[in-house]
């Protein structure tokens, strides 16, 4: 195990991972058996490397960090990440070979002892790792980049629920005290949309050339909303995160009017209960169902003569 200072460093990695949209991230679905055969297999760093006839699945790069780790497991303060995670399926190779997981990682703050991939929601800590990669760690590098054949029923279910599966980097191996100490990522935890006139519903059908797109991400748990996002046409006042289905008017989860920061410019974040949120499954169930969610921005507080001068964008269309 390897600890070293570098958190000068953490911000630049941090922002190239919050700066990746997760637009397209929930095209993939599968589910891993805990203790099948750890077989190695080299990271193809491009796709057409493989047969014709093979497939890929790339998932948005996912932000490591410790805000994100569940007691008992300890986020460490010195330490953040980014991993590149990516399934291959090649219906051509040898029985057994067929489908496999590959991970790159560059890590900050320590040299990671363990590096695994978990199915849980982000509220929860998984059990026992669906995907282990400890045995292909380099224990003199910060980065890692390699594969492990897995079975159809796990390649599945990180394909199609990827919401459900994070990766996760600790400082030590087992038997160590720091082998309960690390950081952690969501694979899907930042759903994009586009804002525009044309999803409204009535009362706020208007005539307004505005448009916009935004990222809403799940921090800290999943108990904390971030948004980025940009406004083009109008300067709303007024930003609302709802649940309801395309085509209806649904109800206010969240008023995130204070992270306004300029005009047409979104950008922070709010903790649930800052929020006025009570329901800490919030953030799981947002990623689970985002269709059921959409964002609207008002011109200006309700009452006010303008507030349905608006544009909206449902999640995961």
């Amino acid at each position: 195990m390897k600890v070293f200072a570098a958190i000068p460093l953490l911000a630049t990695l941090l922002a190239t991972a919050a700066a990746d949209s997760v637009r397209g991230a929930r095209e993939l679905k599968e589910q891993s058996v805990p203790g099948d055969p750890a077989t190695t297999a080299p990271l193809e760093s491009d796709v057409q490397s493989l047969a014709s006839s093979a497939r890929s699945w790339k998932f948005p790069q996912v932000k490591l960090t410790q805000a994100n780790e569940k007691a008992p497991v300890i986020g460490v303060s010195y330490g953040a990440g980014i991993a590149a995670v990516q399934l291959y399926y090649n219906p051509d190779a040898d029985t057994g070979k067929t489908r496999k997981a590959c991970i790159k990682t560059n890590v900050i703050g320590f040299i990671p002892g363990q590096l695994k991939i978990y199915r849980a929601k982000i509220t929860e800590n998984g059990n026992a790792p669906y995907v282990d990669y400890n045995s292909m760690l380099d224990t003199d590098s910060p980065t890692f980049s390699g594969c492990r054949y897995v079975n159809k029923t796990t390649f599945e279910d990180m394909r199609d629920n990827s919401e459900l599966f994070y990766v996760q980097a600790n400082v030590a191996a087992s038997p160590s005290a720091l082998s309960t100490r690390g950081i952690r990522g969501q694979l899907v935890q930042r759903l994009s949309t586009d804002v525009n006139t044309e999803e409204n519903v009535s009362p706020f059908e208007v005539d307004l050339d505005a448009y916009g797109d935004v990222t809403i991400s799940l921090e800290v748990a999943g108990t904390t909303m971030c948004i980025d996002a940009t406004i083009k046409g109008f300067d709303p006042l007024v930003c609302h995160f709802h649940k309801g289905n395309v085509d209806k008017n649904g109800v206010l989860v969240a008023n995130l009017s204070s992270l306004r920061v300029a005009a047409g410019r979104y950008l922070g974040c709010a903790a649930f209960s800052s929020l006025g949120i009570s329901n800490n499954q919030l953030g799981a169930e947002f990623l689970a169902n985002p269709s059921s969610y959409y964002i609207q921005f008002h011109q200006n507080k309700e009452g006010s003569g303008v507030f349905n001068n608006a544009i909206r964008g449902q999640f995961g269309d």
